[in-house]
C-alpha cells in the first residue's frame, strides 16, 4: 500500500504510488507500487511501472535534496563507482531510445532548441549513427542564420 513502510533487519522499504496518469491499464485507483529502500544508509527507489507523476516528482526533489553536495557527503569509493556505471548505462540507454525515435521519423534534419543539445548529438559518439543515416543536426539559430543570413537574437521568457 502507498505510504505503507516496513523496517526488518536494518532494512526500511516504504511503498510509494506507481500508476500511469493518462492510460487505462495502470490506474492510480489500483494502488500499485515503486519502493523506496533504505540499506546502510544509503536509498534506492525502484520506481515501478510509472509515468512522470506528482508523487514521483516529490521523491526525486527529495533524493536530490539530500544528495546534492556529494563532496560532503565522503561516499565509498565503490558507492562513487557504482554511481558512475549506473550514469553510463542510463546515457546509453537514452542515446539508444533518442537514436531509434529520430531515425524511425524519417527526418533528415533535427532543429534542437538547445546547443548543448546540438553538441551532444554531432560530437557523442553515441549519436554517431545520426551523420552514418546522413542526418544533420544543429541549434535554431545556427539554421535561422544559415537561411536568413544573420543570427536571431534569443529570447529568454523571464518567467
Amino acid at each position: 500500500m502507498p505510504g505503507l513502510t516496513i523496517e526488518l533487519s536494518g532494512i526500511r522499504v516504504k511503498g510509494v504510488p506507481a500508476y500511469n496518469p493518462n492510460k487505462k491499464f495502470h490506474p492510480k485507483i489500483n494502488q500499485w507500487l515503486g519502493f523506496v529502500v533504505e540499506i546502510g544508509g544509503k536509498r534506492i527507489y525502484y520506481a515501478g511501472d510509472t509515468d512522470l507523476t506528482e508523487e514521483m516528482k516529490a521523491i526525486l526533489l527529495e533524493f536530490n535534496r539530500d544528495t546534492r553536495d556529494t563532496t560532503k557527503r565522503n561516499l565509498d569509493p565503490e558507492t562513487v563507482q557504482m554511481l558512475e556505471d549506473l550514469g553510463y548505462v542510463l546515457n546509453e540507454n537514452l542515446a539508444n531510445i533518442n537514436m531509434e525515435r529520430i531515425l524511425v521519423t524519417g527526418a533528415r534534419t533535427v532543429i534542437t532548441g538547445c546547443p548543448y543539445c546540438a553538441r551532444t548529438f554531432n560530437n557523442k559518439t553515441q549519436y554517431a549513427g545520426l551523420a552514418k543515416n546522413g542526418i544533420q543536426v544543429s541549434h535554431k539559430n545556427k539554421r535561422h542564420r544559415d537561411f536568413l543570413g544573420k543570427a536571431l537574437r534569443p529570447f529568454q521568457d523571464p518567467a
